[in-house]
């Protein structure tokens, strides 16, 4: 996407090389220009920004966590350092600085439309590059940007649909739906499907758990090995990507079979 009008205003965008992973800058007609500054990635390949400029403001920082990527504190233009203040389902609902003041208060509706309550001309706010779910955020927070999809809160769907096609998934059947239809419990950072590889290790044990423990004829040796081989087993399907929506499934459903396996190995070889 190049540009986007709203209420007869429109906002153009630049973007790293010839995707929209990385989102440049965004100039909106009578308003202003603001540029992206990245380093580096998360543990999901979502790139970190680092720092935001803002015409006639100067260039704000960030610091982030370098393994999940959650932002963690903003340092505006004018030297003022404050830390996010999170909610329980990972939105930035304020900035606490270093002078001891709030310097601006946000509130999100469930799918992520965007109502600042305090300090909505702050420096602060405006040096501030992340919005919903820590997202690029525009302007006016009508649409923010994940991986290399734009999410419109008004509709809680993305403009463009993802290219995983994944009919047989309920959750992930809507190539257009942001989060499995859950923005509450989940996210989708990557814009690819709202599992992601920190869930498959978990979803697959638990199969696998509940599933001898119906069997009901497992030892503790049989069960205790065959939860740590498809532990491994899935570990190693994540890291190698396997952690979307189809895919995901198929490396839950192969983990569970050779942990099944080397269970059973190991309970013929306790009884005999």
């Amino acid at each position: 996407m190049t540009s986007s009008i709203e209420d007869g205003v429109t906002t153009r965008y630049t973007y790293a090389g010839t995707d929209q992973n990385q989102l440049l800058t965004e100039t909106t007609d009578g308003v202003g220009a603001y540029g992206y500054i990245y380093g580096g990635a998360d543990s999901q390949g979502v790139p970190i920004i680092v720092g935001q400029s803002t015409a006639g403001a100067g260039t704000s920082s960030v610091i982030s966590d370098p393994v999940t990527g959650q932002p963690l504190n903003l340092t505006t233009a004018d030297g003022v350092t404050g830390l996010y203040v999170v909610n329980g389902i990972g939105n930035q609902v304020g900035l606490l600085t270093d002078a001891r003041t709030t310097a601006f208060q946000v509130a999100y509706s469930p799918y992520g439309a965007q109502n600042v309550t305090a300090g909505s001309t702050s420096d602060e706010w405006v040096q501030n590059p992340y919005g919903f779910k820590n997202g690029n955020r525009t302007d006016n927070g009508t649409i923010v940007k994940f991986g290399l999809r734009w999410y419109l809160a008004a509709t809680g769907t993305w403009t463009q649909r993802d290219t995983l096609d994944a009919p047989l998934d309920p959750k992930n059947a809507n190539r257009y739906g942001f989060a499995g239809g859950d923005p509450v419990n989940e996210a989708d950072p990557t814009d690819r499907s709202w599992i992601k590889a920190g869930r498959l290790p978990g979803a697959a044990t638990g199969l696998y758990g509940t599933g001898k423990v119906l069997d009901g004829n497992d030892t503790l040796a049989g069960f205790a090995a065959g939860f740590a081989i498809e532990t491994f087993c899935v570990a190693l399907a994540a890291a190698a990507g396997a952690a979307t929506a189809g895919a995901g499934f198929v490396a839950a459903a192969g983990c569970f079979v050779v942990g099944e396996a080397g269970g059973n190995l190991v309970d013929s070889q306790m009884s005999s």
